[in-house]
């Protein structure tokens, strides 16, 4: 795991809030240091840009030449309003960076996108061009938590034999993966233990010394990583975190940044390593430690580990290997367990949720149907004035039956593809997904939305299941394949700052009057 910083550390506090998300504006300055709060954007343009406390009732002016950058909570630069160049290193630059020496050598351009197209680059420690994701602080604490939480219960293995050959069919596997990967620095660790995996949020995959003794050619070790990918790149970990907080508090998160921002340097001269970056988060509000420890005990939800299945077995089939591998795999976990205690164990990730006998019968029966036309859905809004462009399109790449663990009569359909968020100004979320079909009285609603955020102007896999009868999962898949006779319902919102009770407050608002329809 390497956090990615600038040239800076960033104390992080997560804090558990029974109401409404807070957020601010950040103000980069010359000196190292980020302020959070509220910028008057009407003094942007003078010499002293004003910044509000979150409650309004204090305000600081900051003198222009000091500022390096400033960034809104929709992630947006609002200041300034051009970059500089350097015609000898070719690097952009922002004109108030504390890094250069100004002479003969710069010149100005609007924006950044206008500097690249002259040919220039961006510097890195200027410019962080990373994937904005939504809750990807969050996400970094739980990963950062949970990395060091393992290490310390667990004898890492450094030099072992296998792992050279594990991480290169890792680096095939990312190549090669079904979607665009979110860019993660992915780094396998072996323990020594009984056959287990466990993937942490960001890039992060143990895999023990008894697993690696039972696995055989590529395929078996391909079946391991691919499982664990498709945990990571869905971002299992944090969808579990959010779950969790739903189901046992009803809670919203809120992440606030400190205003105290450290240079790297002032915290440590020692620090080698990106990992040494030390992360202040408050471990008990988050309740991340109990989390990391359902993880290695029990694995993920069912519904979690069934997706990373399905995804794992769409890597498989899109890359022509044979999913035979997976079985065997599988096979020999419940073996394993069976010789040594008598029953089939259920005490690890690796043989839970579902349970593996389950999972066997799951990837022997399960049924992928593979869109040759992926089915694309465009989300407009309706009003007096007629149907809007559309500025949300849902993309169906494939429908997966799972035979349900709990009842014969019944499977667990998953829909996999893309949401894209066309709006360049606001973030968007999905509150609920529906599909209505003539036959059925009662809407077919969807769950696995809690983590759908979409930013401006971006694109994010989904992954939504819902369990059905048998006749209602074929009309399903009749329905999807053809792209006729059924409708589809979303609920979406946008992301708004304002103030109420004299407080500053980013609120979702439902969109109103939306309509899907199909694009030909």
């Amino acid at each position: 795991m390497q956090p990615i910083f600038r040239h800076r550390i960033l104390l992080f506090i997560f804090i558990i809030k029974s109401t409404i998300t807070f957020s601010q504006d950040l103000v980069f300055l010359k000196n190292n240091t980020v302020l959070e709060g509220l910028v008057d954007t009407t003094t942007l343009s003078s010499n002293s840009i004003r910044v509000s406390s979150t409650d309004l009732k204090t305000n600081r002016f900051i003198d222009s030449a000091n500022v390096v950058f400033i960034q809104n909570v929709y992630g947006k630069v609002i200041y300034p309003n051009y970059v500089i160049v350097n015609s000898e290193s070719k690097l952009i630059h922002w004109p108030n960076s504390n890094h250069i020496v100004r002479d003969n050598n710069w010149s100005n351009f609007k924006n950044i996108e206008e500097a690249k197209k002259a040919g220039y680059n961006i510097c890195p420690a200027c410019f962080n061009e990373d994937l904005i994701l939504p809750n990807d602080f969050l996400e970094r604490g739980i990963s950062y938590f949970a990395y060091n939480e393992f290490r310390k219960n667990n004898e890492i293995i450094n030099n072992h034999e296998k792992l050279s050959k594990v991480s290169l069919l890792l680096d095939e596997i990312l190549k090669n993966w079904p979607t665009k990967t979110r860019g993660y620095n992915y780094k396998i660790y072996v323990y020594k233990g009984d056959p287990n995996a466990l993937a942490i949020a960001r890039g992060i995959i143990f895999i023990s010394t008894g697993l690696l003794e039972l696995l055989e050619n590529d395929d078996e070790i391909r079946a391991v990583l691919s499982h664990e990918v498709a945990h990571i790149e869905n971002r299992h970990s944090l969808r579990q975190y959010l779950q969790d907080q739903k189901i046992k508090q009803s809670v919203q998160l809120a992440l606030l940044f400190t205003s105290a921002v450290v240079s790297a340097a002032a915290v440590s001269t020692k620090i080698t390593n990106p990992q040494d970056v030390i992360y202040k988060v408050n471990y008990d509000m988050l309740r991340i430690y109990d989390i990391v420890l359902e993880l290695a005990k029990a694995g993920y939800s069912r519904e979690l580990e069934q997706e990373a299945d399905i995804i794992a077995q769409r890597y498989f089939y899109l890359n022509g290997l044979n999913k035979i591998a997976m079985v065997n795999l599988l096979n020999k976990l419940a073996y394993y367990s069976l010789i040594r205690s008598g029953t089939i164990g259920a005490s690890d990730a690796y043989s839970s949720h579902p349970f593996l006998l389950n999972r066997i019968n799951q990837f022997q029966n399960t049924y992928t149907l593979y869109l040759d036309q992926p089915l694309k859905l465009s989300v407009r809004t309706k009003s007096d004035y007629g149907i809007s462009t559309s500025f949300a399109q849902i993309v169906i790449n494939s429908i997966t039956s799972i035979p349900s663990s709990l009842d014969i009569e019944e499977d667990n359909i998953f829909l996999m593809g893309t949401i894209s968020n066309h709006n360049k100004s606001t973030s968007i979320r999905v509150d609920n997904l529906q599909l209505l079909l003539p036959e059925k009285t009662f809407p077919i609603r969807f769950e696995g939305l809690s983590e759908a955020y979409i930013y401006r102007g971006q694109t994010t896999e989904i992954s939504i299941y819902s369990k059905l009868s048998k006749y209602d999962s074929m009309l399903l898949f009749k329905k999807l394949k053809t792209g006729k006779n059924f409708n589809l319902e979303i609920t979406l919102s946008y992301m708004n700052q304002e103030l109420k009770e004299n407080k500053a407050e980013v609120l979702y608002k439902t969109i109103p009057n939306t309509v899907v329809t199909i694009d030909e």
